[in-house]
């Protein structure tokens, strides 16, 4: 299980720090996360105009790095004002008491996989750590013993369009002509995309089109309307699409999208 893959978030969310044999990567998790009642007590015992934001809300950066095969939390960073203050492990015995080992803290509560990530940023989504970079690592982990490492070199696959492109939406609105159909007038009309199939080439395929209509306060999916095939083949009349390489399988950023279709 990816640690943190269960949390939803509504923006995205600032990277914690780990060392991985002295190189400095960002942890796209929060292991403090998943030991609630040590973390309140840090939270209580920080100062309380530290910054926080909706990608940080708690305003506390941990720095871990892997110490032999052992995970460790080394230091608590916050932001106060303008200045970044630094808490090292070995003045946290109290909020750590539990996890406390010869003047570290040893990370045993963690279990699961961790990813790590560095380099030229790929991907990215405003939710979450839904974002890719060139280099990434996954770490597994049983109380905090590392047991397990994959590492993945990420690439552009095809330079292209993507479904947030604003010629994109132009094609779109531009190839339906939805005004035809009778049924429509009146409706707001709504296209879901996804699962596009891309070629090596950047071609489009094939992908999935769903239409709804929401016409006198009632909602209905108008299956095999043919503003479906519309939209496809305004996909398709564009080339290429932006897909990638990441962590061994080929991704289309943004692969589901919604977009509106103007009737009158």
């Amino acid at each position: 299980m990816l640690l943190g893959a269960m949390q939803v978030w509504a923006t995205g969310q600032d990277a914690d720090i780990i060392y991985l044999y002295g190189e400095k990567w960002w942890l796209l998790s929060r292991p403090l996360d998943n030991v609630r009642d040590v973390k309140a007590r840090l939270a209580l015992a920080l100062p309380e105009a530290r910054r926080k934001t909706t990608a940080n809300p708690d305003g506390i950066t941990c720095i871990w790095s892997v110490q032999g095969t052992r995970l460790q939390l080394d230091s608590v960073a916050v932001i106060v004002g303008n200045n970044l203050l630094t808490y090292p492990a070995i003045g946290l015995k109290d909020q750590f008491e539990k996890y406390y080992r010869q003047n570290r803290i040893d990370a045993s509560w963690v279990n699961g996989q961790l990813r790590a990530a560095r380099g030229k940023q790929l991907y990215y989504e405003h939710t979450g750590y839904n974002r890719n970079y060139t280099s990434e690592i996954y770490i597994t982990f049983k109380h905090g013993k590392m047991n397990g490492m994959k590492t993945f070199n990420n690439s552009v696959r095809t330079e292209g369009f993507d479904l947030t492109n604003g010629k994109v939406m132009q094609a779109l609105q531009d190839g339906m002509n939805a005004q035809e159909f009778s049924e429509l007038r009146g409706a707001r009309v709504l296209a879901k995309v996804s699962d596009m199939e891309i070629d090596d080439k950047g071609q489009l395929t094939d992908c999935k089109v769903a239409i709804t209509m929401r016409k006198n306060g009632y909602t209905s999916e108008l299956t095999k309307h043919p503003l479906e095939e519309r939209v496809k083949t305004a996909l398709k009349n564009l080339s290429p699409w932006r897909t990638l390489n990441i962590n061994g399988a080929v991704v289309i950023p943004h692969s589901v999208f919604y977009f509106p279709i103007t009737v009158d």
